[in-house]
């Protein structure tokens, strides 16, 4: 546990970033310490900022800061981290740093008063301490009331003042931030006050950058450079194009222009020609006869060519992250379709005991635990795939994906087989759970391994009419349904594909669905999405692969060529496939030739125009069931001449005989049941058997 002298350093290391030190906390009252005060919840070291009256006055009202050996606290969610927080029920307060005498500082109404406006009380220090005016916020909207200003900011004479809000150098690509400027900007504007937008550089790529950090970095000098320059365009005088960038924002990689409302993307140029087309810009120009005049134009490209346009550097999809991460990335994840809440569950429960009734207890906990893991860590890609199906109609199949849908909301999709092989897949973008109602993936392995890909991969290259592809993290897992026991085509290998069968005969009552649909259709659902979020995990394995089941060994069964069945049956029982009849002895040999395993496969001579077989199809059936060629597949020395050979019994101990050994053994499988042989060579009607 951290000593109070540990977390007094912290805070000093801390406070340091902004340019104060110990004699500065001293007269700012901050006050470390080892367990948090009363009112504040988060269990972390820390100090807490008083905050104190425009006359100087201490209030009933603190900030707490946490600390730790990282900088940062933990919550439960160990992706969240708490770095500033306040007492309960206590409404924001303006921070008036004790470094100035505000009274004097703000001065009589005039042109001359400069007033600052950041997010942070230790960015407002910092300011305060080089000689400016800065009132801190503890957030970016903590301006506001229901009034329009706090209290603590309507005591101020707005009135002539230069205002400069100065937030930290994400406010250009943060929608959040870029509507609070504007809207406090309209509200100071209202007051008679000149607004000034300060964008802060970033200074560190991947870190945003503070006005603290800028002092600290390139100091009070440059700190005034930066004011003078961003106060030569005012914010009433391109209010229009600061306000596009609460619409849209520009996205270098690759350049398209973002609707945020609408999520719609589309080129510069049909930005310019469509979608931006109808929003006019009203500028001053000098007419002929020297006079001012005042006209409005198209605002689209005038916005687009702006230094200060909303942009970022792509878009990315990473589900409980930020909105804008450090890199300038403008995450698309829009967060959960519900509120989770605390409720009852029990139609949810009941519904599942309807569709696993009569099947392994432990199968229905791993599917409920792949719904669970996706939610609990959001972003997560399981890499395993649910097929859920039955020939009963109507049981609720697709109603289990529906209720999810309305827990992920926007990160939901419900597809076709078209879907899935087509050339456009916008049906993909910013989804985290997809389901598949009727997904039939037919015997062509183009489709199968198309699937395979769509299952596993972790980026998705988003192609979408009239605009340029992209690439985006791929945290889609999918549901599938079906009413038919060959609705995919699976390899005996497969590791991929949970398949549960529903073996219910009927579905459950009317009522049941009736009250389930007006159950998961309410606010009520956010009950499931508390539960999913607490399911115990523990003996889940979310790289490991998915549950072997009689359904997936049934699918996999229904879904082979003859030739797949022939050949799984060698693999299986090669004495059932290997002889002349079905009365006649199987043929023992260990080794064979392609030409011999194509007789036994095709039949007699006579019939084998009955087949499209051939000894390449074989060939590649064999190898795609994983049987094993002697030598890589490079013929051998036999008596027989060069062969090459596929061993098909007891392959675990064959596979370590050398060359000499397999030419030895096959000389004496031909000597030893040359018997057989001439049987296989009657019936078969073979001339020569190789």
């Amino acid at each position: 546990m951290l000593t109070l002298p540990a977390v007094r350093q912290l805070m000093l290391e801390k406070i340091a970033e902004s340019t104060l030190n110990a004699k500065d906390a001293t007269r700012l009252h901050f006050a470390p310490m080892v367990t948090p005060p009363p009112g504040i919840s988060v269990p972390a070291a820390g100090f807490t900022i008083p905050y104190f009256d425009i006359l100087g006055h201490p209030l009933d009202f603190f900030r707490y800061r946490t600390l730790s050996l990282n900088g940062f606290a933990k919550l439960v969610d160990p992706k969240k981290r708490v770095r500033y927080t306040q007492p309960a029920g206590k409404s924001p307060r303006a921070y008036f740093s004790p470094f100035l005498d505000w009274t004097t500082a703000l001065g009589e109404p005039g042109p001359a008063r400069a007033i600052l406006l950041t997010e942070g009380e230790n960015k407002a220090n910092a300011a305060c301490k080089a000689g400016y005016a800065c009132i801190g916020l503890g957030g970016v909207w903590n301006w506001r009331s229901k009034e329009g200003l706090i209290a603590d900011l309507e005591q101020i004479e707005w009135r002539d003042a230069s205002v400069y809000i100065a937030f930290d150098s994400d406010a250009r690509s943060n929608v959040n931030i870029i509507r609070a400027e504007n809207a406090l900007a309209r509200e100071l504007l209202e007051r008679g006050a000149h607004i000034i937008v300060v964008r802060v550089p970033c200074l560190v790529p991947g870190k945003k950058t503070g006005i603290d950090d800028y002092l600290l970095a390139k100091g009070p000098a440059a700190f005034a450079t930066l004011l003078d320059s961003s106060a030569k365009e005012p914010w009433d005088r391109s209010r229009v194009l600061h306000q596009l960038n609460e619409q849209f924002v520009f996205i270098r990689h690759p350049q398209m222009v973002l609707e945020y409302e609408t999520l719609k993307r589309t080129t510069p140029a049909s930005f310019i020609n469509s979608l931006g087309s109808n929003i006019l810009l009203e500028e001053t120009i000098i007419d002929t006869k020297g006079k001012p005049k005042s006209v409005k134009k198209p605002a689209a490209k005038p916005w687009l060519d702006w230094p200060q346009r909303g942009e970022v550097q792509c878009t990315t999809y990473k589900p409980g992250q930020p909105v804008v991460t450090g890199n300038r990335e403008l995450n698309m994840w829009p967060g959960w379709g519900v509120e989770p809440v605390k409720g009852s569950i029990e139609l949810w429960e009941r519904l599942l005991d309807y569709i696993f009734a009569g099947l392994p207890r432990e199968h229905r906990k791993w599917f409920e635990q792949w719904l669970a893991y996706p939610i609990q860590n959001p972003g997560a890609k399981l890499f395993t795939a649910v097929v859920v199906w039955g020939i009963t109609q109507g049981t609720g199949k697709t109603l289990i994906g529906h209720t999810l849908g309305r827990l992920y909301g926007r990160n939901f999709s419900e597809i076709e087989s078209a879907d899935l092989i087509g050339q456009f897949n916008e049906w993909a973008e910013n989804k985290q759970f997809v389901m598949g109602d009727e997904i039939t993936g037919d015997e062509k392995r183009t489709t199968a391994d198309r699937m395979k890909s769509v299952i596993t991969r972790n980026v998705i290259r988003i192609n979408a009419k009239y605009i340029p592809t992209y690439t985006v993290p791929d945290c889609i897992n999918y549901y599938f349904t079906s009413n038919h026991p060959d609705s995919f085509f699976i390899d005996d290998n497969d590791r991929r594909y949970f398949i549960h069968e529903v073996q219910a005969s009927a579905p459950l009552p009317d009522e049941f669905y009736r009250e389930y649909d007006a159950w998961y259709k309410s606010p009520a659902v956010g009950a499931l999405l508390h539960h999913l979020q607490h399911v115990s995990l523990e003996g889940f394995n979310p790289a490991a692969h998915a549950p072997t089941t009689t359904a997936k060994a049934n699918m996999v069964a229904a879904g082979r060529s003859d030739l797949a069945s022939w050949v799984a049956m060698l693999r299986e029982d090669p004495d059932a496939v290997l002889r002349t009849s079905p009365t006649a002895p199987p043929v023992p040999h260990r080794w064979f030739t392609i030409g011999e395993l194509y007789d036994f496969c095709v039949g007699p001579e006579a019939n084998r125009h009955h087949t499209r077989l051939t000894k390449n199809g074989l060939l590649r059936e064999l190898r795609r069931q994983r049987f094993m060629q002697v030598n890589n597949g490079q013929p051998i020395k036999t008596f027989a001449g060069a062969q090459r050979l596929w061993c098909v019994r007891n392959t675990k101990e064959l596979a370590n005989y050398s060359i000499a050994q397999v030419a030895k053994g096959y000389a004496e499988d031909r000597q030893q049941n040359a018997k057989a042989l001439a049987g296989v060579k009657e019936a078969m009607g073979v001339a020569k058997y190789k």
